[in-house]
C-alpha cells in the first residue's frame, strides 16, 4: 500500500506557519536567512508592538475604560509572544512528532479502510480551523476598520505608546499601517499554532483508532504472536508521542486558559458599555466568540484522546458509554477465544496497560475535555463580578 502522508491534512497550517516564520526547512533554526526572516518579522510586528501597547498601561492607569480597553488586548499579545517563544524553543521537538508520523511504520494506515477511519476526525478539524479563521479574522477586520468607521479624527485601532505624535500626518498612517501589519500577523501566529497543537490530539486520536482496528483484525494463526507484538509496540509508540507532545504544549495550555479566563471576563465587560451593534461591538463580540472556539478546540481534541482510550468513569452518560473503552472493547472483538495460551497473556498484558486513561493536560492541573469546556459556562459569569468591582 503507498506511503500515507500524515502532513497532507495540514498543509495549509504548515504553509503559513512557514510564511511567518515558525517553520524552518531543518529540525532547527540555523543561521541563515530563514533565520534571518524570522527573527525580522517577529522582533518587529510581535515583540516591538506588545512593546509599545505595553508601556501605555502606565500612562493610563486613571482610565477605567481605556485600560480595560486595552489589558485584554495585550494579554492576547502578550500569550502570542510566549506561544511564539515555546514553539521555536522545542522546534527540534516539534519537527520530531511530525516527521514521526510519516517515518514511523507503526503509525501508517495498512487498508484503505483504516485511511477511511481517520477521515472524519480530520475533516472535523478542518471545519474548526476554517471557523476560527473566521472568528479571528472578523475580529481582526473590526478592530482595524473601526476607527475610520466611526470617523474619529486621528484614531488608532489600539491604544499604544509611540516616540512620534501620532496624531500628526504621515506618522498617524505610518503607525496605523504598523499596528494593521501586527494585527494581521500576530492572528496568524495564534490561529495556527493553536490549530497545529489540535492537530496533534487529532493524530494521537487517529493513531489509537488504526490501533484498535488493528486489534479487532487479530486472527488466529501461525502470524498470531507477531502481529499481537506489532500492535503492543505501536501502543507503546502511542505513549510516547503523547508523552513528546504533552511537554511541548503544557505551558501553552496552562497560559492559554488563564488568559482566556481573564480575557472573556473583561470583553463582556466592554460589551456593557460601547454602543451597541457599533463596529467596536461587534470587535468584541468577534473576540468573544474567538476565544470559546479557541478553548472548544482544545477540550474537544483532547477529549476525543482520552474518550478513546479510558474506562467508562460516568455510567449515567450515555455518550461516554459508546465512546469510551475503545481499546479493550476492540480486544474483546478479536478471536482471542481461539488463540494460544501465551498470546492471551499477553492481551491480558495489554488490557493491563490500557486501564489508565491517555490524558492531554496542563502540568496535570486539568485535562482537555468536554468536562472543562463545560467549566467556561462559569467564567462567563465573571463579566459581572468585574463590572461590580469597577463600579466601586
Amino acid at each position: 500500500m503507498e506511503k500515507y502522508d500524515w502532513m497532507q491534512a495540514i498543509k495549509t497550517n504548515i504553509l503559513i506557519l512557514k510564511i511567518v516564520g515558525l517553520w524552518p526547512d531543518s529540525e532547527d533554526y540555523k543561521f541563515d536567512f530563514y533565520a534571518l526572516h524570522a527573527s525580522v518579522w517577529l522582533s518587529t510586528l510581535l515583540v516591538a508592538s506588545t512593546f509599545f501597547q505595553g508601556i501605555n498601561i502606565i500612562f493610563i492607569l486613571d482610565d477605567v475604560k481605556a485600560l480595560t480597553g486595552t489589558a485584554y488586548v495585550l494579554l492576547t499579545e502578550i500569550l502570542a509572544v510566549i506561544k511564539t517563544y515555546f514553539v521555536v524553543k522545542n522546534m527540534k521537538m516539534l519537527k520530531h512528532l511530525m516527521q514521526s508520523l510519516n517515518n514511523n511504520k507503526l503509525f501508517q494506515p495498512r487498508s484503505h479502510e483504516q485511511i477511511k477511519l481517520i477521515q472524519p476526525s480530520l475533516k472535523f478539524w478542518k471545519l474548526l480551523y476554517n471557523l476560527f479563521h473566521s472568528l479571528v479574522g472578523g475580529a481582526t477586520l473590526f478592530w482595524i476598520l473601526f476607527p475610520i468607521v466611526d470617523k474619529k479624527e486621528k484614531r488608532l485601532p489600539f491604544l499604544g505608546w509611540y516616540i512620534v505624535d501620532t496624531k500628526v500626518s504621515p506618522y498617524y498612517e505610518i503607525v496605523y499601517g504598523f499596528q494593521f501589519c501586527s494585527c494581521c500577523y500576530m492572528s496568524a501566529l495564534i490561529i495556527n499554532i493553536d490549530t497545529l497543537i489540535a492537530a496533534l490530539n487529532v493524530y494521537i486520536g487517529n493513531q489509537i483508532d488504526i490501533l484498535c482496528n488493528n486489534l479487532r483484525n487479530l486472527k488466529a494463526g501461525c502470524s498470531i504472536e507477531r502481529d499481537l507484538i506489532t500492535c503492543i509496540k505501536h501502543h507503546q509508540e502511542i505513549l510516547n508521542f503523547v508523552q513528546y507532545a504533552n511537554k511541548f504544549y503544557r505551558w501553552i495550555i496552562l497560559l492559554q486558559f488563564f488568559v482566556s479566563a481573564v480575557s472573556i471576563g473583561i470583553t463582556m465587560f466592554q460589551l456593557t458599555i460601547v454602543v451597541p451593534l457599533s463596529s467596536e461591538f461587534y470587535s468584541f463580540l468577534f473576540y468573544a466568540n474567538s476565544i470559546i472556539s479557541q478553548i472548544f478546540m482544545y477540550c474537544w481534541f483532547g477529549n476525543e484522546v482520552q474518550t478513546k482510550v479510558s474506562l467508562l468513569k460516568n455510567k449515567f452518560t450515555l455518550w461516554c458509554f459508546f465512546q469510551s473503552n475503545k481499546i479493550p472493547q476492540a480486544i474483546f472483538e478479536s478471536g482471542w477465544t481461539d488463540f494460544p495460551l501465551k498470546t492471551k497473556k499477553d492481551l491480558v498484558f495489554l488490557l493491563m496497560k490500557t486501564r489508565e486513561p491517555i490524558k492531554v493536560s496542563a502540568f496535570n492541573l486539568f485535562s482537555l475535555s468536554l468536562d472543562t469546556f463545560m467549566r467556561v459556562k462559569d467564567i462567563l459569569l465573571l463579566h459581572n463580578t468585574v463590572k461590580i468591582c469597577f463600579r466601586f
